[in-house]
């Protein structure tokens, strides 16, 4: 059997260079599952670097200023942290024919 190849919506290049633009960095992004259409799909990431000004912050904090790193594309789920400290999420991409329309159905939140 081959290597199962899985359609991605957003470029996870696009994924990284965006968190790292605002100080974040993923060790791992691990893809979960897709619709069928390939318009969406979801994955689970580790952070293996938050900016400094984010070192002792909350979960949530944390979260929030993740979610500003990124477009209406690109939604950012529950955050938590393993009893080492790591931190892991859940993120979804998509893959909108009308951006406009993502931003009024309140995706990109």
């Amino acid at each position: 059997m081959g290597k199962i190849t899985h359609y991605h919506p957003v470029s996870l290049h696009v994924v990284r260079g965006a968190a790292e633009y605002c100080g974040f960095k993923f060790s791992k992004i691990k893809w979960l599952k897709s619709t069928p259409t390939g318009s969406s799909a979801t994955y689970r990431f580790t952070l293996e670097k938050t900016p400094p000004n984010l070192k002792d912050a909350s979960i949530g904090l944390i979260r929030s200023r993740l979610v500003e790193c990124f477009n209406a594309d690109i939604r950012v789920g529950t955050l938590r942290q393993t009893t080492k400290g790591t931190i892991t999420g859940e993120l979804t991409t998509y893959l909108f024919a009308d951006p406009v329309q993502a931003e009024v159905e309140g995706i990109g939140a």
